[in-house]
């Protein structure tokens, strides 16, 4: 049988601005860290889509860096990622605690490369390849 259409519900989807420069990869790596712990998502829940390659390799490797840096802090080691000491410091002074989140970014670690992160046309290519009935037609597919 045929495989049944993607169904994507974008209700709760939480979208963020293109990024541009430095700083603000660091930013977009703190904004997908803040989510994986106050939505609870998960690696596979999140996407990412970039110009090139590059920027791809540069944002996936400054969130990873960012749980590491969090997963880290949660567990009481020191950690020289200001922005992440600052953000986890705020949330467990509003009611959050190291040991509820430690567990939860362990979790995205462990799954992080489950998370589309790439170039818009790299993760099309994923989307046919993993679906590839939910296509009306036959498509030539090309990475």
């Amino acid at each position: 049988g045929s495989e049944a259409p993607l169904a994507l519900n974008l209700e709760n989807w939480d979208t963020a601005a293109a990024w541009l420069g430095l700083a603000a990869f660091v930013a977009g790596a703190l904004v997908l860290a803040r989510r994986v712990l106050e939505a609870q998502l998960q690696p596979r829940d999140i996407l990412v889509t970039t110009y090139t390659r590059a920027a791809a390799a540069e944002i996936s490797g400054r969130v990873r860096a960012v749980l590491e840096a969090a997963f880290a802090f949660a567990q009481g080691q020191p950690i020289a990622h200001e922005g992440v000491q600052t953000w986890l410091d705020a949330r467990w002074q509003a009611g959050a605690t190291p040991t509820d989140d430690a567990p939860l970014l362990a979790r995205a670690l462990a799954g992080f490369d489950q998370a589309a992160i790439g170039t818009l046309h790299s993760i099309c290519h994923g989307i046919l390849i993993d679906h590839p009935f939910a296509v009306p037609q036959a498509a030539s597919v090309r990475a």
